[in-house]
């Protein structure tokens, strides 16, 4: 768990972001892994939730789940954005 502040000055204005973060990740067992990533941000008043999957099926190869999710605290709590990623990497002999 984390806090980071920014304190931004320019000539004309300056801005100040707070950001509380914590990481989670739980490993299943030596080939499945997850990460949970939770972040609220002042400046834009938004929460970012990033999970991550992780499966090795055979050595040299990965599956990655990943869910990306965004919700805004201006006026209550608002989806804004919402993004699911599968990448897949399989290392094969010719």
């Amino acid at each position: 768990m984390g806090y980071r502040v920014n304190d931004i000055k320019f000539p004309f204005d300056e801005l100040q972001t707070n950001e509380i973060f914590t990481r989670f990740k739980y490993t299943l067992n030596v080939n499945m892994a997850s990460f949970l990533l939770l972040q609220w941000n002042n400046e834009i008043k938004e929460i970012n939730l990033n999970y991550k999957l992780n499966i090795k099926p055979s050595l040299g190869s990965d599956i990655y789940l990943v869910i990306n999710k965004i919700l805004s605290t201006q006026d209550g709590l608002v989806s804004k954005d919402f993004v699911v990623i599968l990448k897949v990497s399989w290392m094969f002999v010719i």
